[in-house]
């Protein structure tokens, strides 16, 4: 696979998780604290994850697109 494709999976991974976070944010006002950083905790991994994927699956020298 392409850094690409994992790039694109991560970000929509982690669009339905904020967007569930979002939702049990709204729902549980007595745990909102806790929904919101485990949200955050969440889509910060999933971002790491995407990098490290990336790194992984392309080993070559990034030149810039400019």
């Amino acid at each position: 696979m392409h850094a690409d494709s994992f790039a694109i999976a991560a970000l929509l991974l982690g669009t339905g998780v904020l967007a569930v976070g979002a939702l049990v944010t709204l729902v549980t006002t007595t745990l909102a604290d806790t929904g919101a950083v485990g949200t955050l905790l969440v889509v910060v991994l999933v971002v790491l994850a995407a990098v490290g994927f990336g790194t992984l699956a392309d080993k070559k020298p990034r030149t810039p697109y400019w």
